[in-house]
């Protein structure tokens, strides 16, 4: 999954290797970290209540009437057997989908993460 450079074994004086190293590494550790960050948000898009249609209406089992109150928040609970995501949640994935493909191979050398 990760490319992380290796360090210069030959040094100039100036350390040039030592700067051009630490930026591919800072790039390469961004870019790793940007990943992480999306395979979670696309987990949470399947797996969470709040990317629900029934989400805070009156279909949704986890947001019912309990004695006359409602009960909820609900967002962060896990999906039910109602579970039907809307359609923001879906272009949502497709797009956290589509950066996650971009990303997936390591950056070379010079290349840097915008």
């Amino acid at each position: 999954m990760s490319g992380f450079p290796q360090p210069p074994r030959d040094v100039s004086p100036d350390g040039r290797e030592i700067w051009g190293w630490a930026a591919a590494l800072s790039a390469e550790r961004h870019r790793v970290s940007r990943i992480r960050e999306l395979q979670s948000g696309m987990r949470d898009l399947r797996t969470q209540c709040g990317s629900c249609s029934f989400w805070m209406t009156n279909q949704c089992p986890y947001e019912r009437n309990v004695n006359g109150r409602k009960k909820g928040p609900s967002m962060k609970n896990p999906v039910c057997g109602k579970f039907a995501m809307k359609a923001s949640a879906q272009a949502l994935l497709a797009k956290l989908g589509d950066e996650l493909k971009s990303l997936a191979t390591p950056l070379n050398d010079g290349e840097r993460l915008s």
